[in-house]
């Protein structure tokens, strides 16, 4: 990851294997921003709370469903991480439609709108 510079979007950031990216990220010095994309239907805010105070982690509360939301941030970024879905096994099975909605619908959303900017 030492090449990677500029600004970079987590999408899912708050959870365990994108709070850790965000993470390894912020401890690059070419790493200008990190900014985490999180609806926090899974993830935590422990996770994230010690990057608050830092002037190159941005936090912004939403779901990669929001094609308006995806869209203003993917203005501002060099590179997407999509750790973003909703992994739960029994979910997927009692509502499909919203499990489908984020996991597939949500990354076409985050998908489109990169080849866009």
């Amino acid at each position: 990851m030492a090449e990677l510079a500029g600004v970079a979007l987590v999408t899912g950031g708050a959870g365990f294997i994108g709070s850790h990216l965000v993470d390894r990220l912020l401890s690059l010095p070419q790493i200008r921003k990190v900014i985490v994309l999180d609806d926090f239907s899974a993830g935590r805010m422990e996770n994230l709370q010690h990057h608050l105070g830092n002037p190159r982690f941005k936090l912004v509360k939403g779901s990669i469903t929001d094609r308006t939301l995806v869209k203003d941030l993917l203005r501002e970024v060099d590179y997407v991480f999509h750790e973003a879905a909703i992994v739960s096994v029994e979910l997927s099975t009692r509502k499909p439609i919203q499990v489908n909605r984020v996991n597939v619908e949500g990354s076409l959303t985050l998908l489109e709108a990169a080849l866009r900017a």
